[in-house]
């Protein structure tokens, strides 16, 4: 037996369930999410440290880093909710 969208819509709304559209929409939103942090793992300056790790491969000290990045002296590359600094910046600062 199948179900109409209008027996599935009245189902949702019975049992309280969320929308099938909604659950889709919610997903693609996911599904789009993971491709972006998959490009950024995935493209060739892939190496990303955090700030404590930065400043070791740097000579300096994490405060150092941190006020680089708010001078906007350092780039950072968001990912995960945090900010990294890529391989690519620990290089050019490096050839300083």
């Amino acid at each position: 037996m199948e179900l109409t969208k209008k027996e599935i819509m009245d189902l949702e709304v019975v049992h309280e369930l969320t929308p099938l559209e909604e659950l889709e929409a919610q997903i693609n939103k996911s599904v789009a999410i993971i491709k972006k942090q998959n490009a950024i793992i995935n493209r060739t300056d892939s190496k990303l440290y955090n700030f404590s790790n930065a400043a070791k491969l740097l000579g300096v000290n994490r405060l150092t880093v941190s006020k680089a990045i708010s001078k906007k002296e350092i780039n950072t590359t968001d990912f995960g909710g945090r900010k990294w600094i890529p391989q690519s910046e620990i290089d050019r600062i490096n050839l300083k």
